[in-house]
């Protein structure tokens, strides 16, 4: 399995230090295990993860993956090792089965119904296979907030990528779902950006992003004392 480090990151929009984002911010994400980042909205927890992918390339520092820094690697190949759900994720009008395969496209049917049960497509789409080819509408217009946040988490898992990294996959769903989607991820390397206390209790670590900087890492007794994110 392979983890993700930050080294001393530091990061702005603009050339005005007001604007920077992040400063010297360290911390590791570990193999095999779900990294928590908390805090305030605008605090520059999704601007973490589009580094990650090199959306925006960083001021300072260094990233790591599996030990080499991510700067020296192609773009395509670097993003081929990760799998993003967003908080807004990417339904287009095709059938749900095709926008899980945008995960894998030379996935088997055994693949893409283990991947629709585990992100609970199924409760949803009782009748499988034959539900998954219902057509999800222009921009999953046909789906609740929910379903369309299930079908992306089903696209993740089928990648099978080495790293997860979730913007807040959970917001849309109740919280039994919420909860057997996260036993679904038990095991893997993720990266996850919450404010839901039921999904930093489940996590291996925390870190709280806060000023620019990581403090961390916190077991989630000491984030409840100190902070309020729900």
């Amino acid at each position: 399995m392979t983890g993700v480090e930050f080294r001393h990151v530091s990061f702005s929009f603009g050339t005005n230090p007001a604007d920077q984002v992040l400063r010297d911010v360290s911390f590791t994400a570990k193999p095999g295990h779900t990294t928590a980042l908390v805090g305030l909205s605008g605090g520059g927890k999704t601007t973490i993860l589009n580094l990650i992918l090199r959306i925006f390339d960083i001021e300072s520092g260094a990233i790591l993956l599996g030990g080499k820094d991510i700067q020296r690697m192609k773009i395509a190949e670097l993003r081929q090792q990760f799998a993003l759900v967003s908080q807004d994720p990417g339904i287009f009008d095709d059938t749900i089965a095709e926008n899980i395969r945008i995960g894998r496209r030379d996935a088997t049917e055994e693949q893409l119904l283990k991947a629709a049960e585990a992100a609970c497509v199924t409760d949803f789409l009782p009748n499988l296979p034959e539900d998954l080819q219902m057509p999800c509408g222009p921009r999953g217009s046909n789906l609740s907030g929910g379903q369309r946040q299930r079908v992306a988490i089903a696209r993740a898992l089928i990648r099978d990528a080495s790293i997860l990294l979730l913007d807040e996959p959970s917001a849309a769903l109740d919280k039994e779902t919420e909860t057997r989607v996260r036993e679904a991820l038990r095991g893997k390397t993720a990266i996850l950006v919450t404010h839901s206390v039921a999904a930093m209790r489940s996590a291996d670590q925390i870190y709280v992003i806060e000023d620019g900087k990581a403090i961390g890492p916190l077991e989630f007794s000491e984030v409840v004392m100190k902070y309020d994110f729900d």
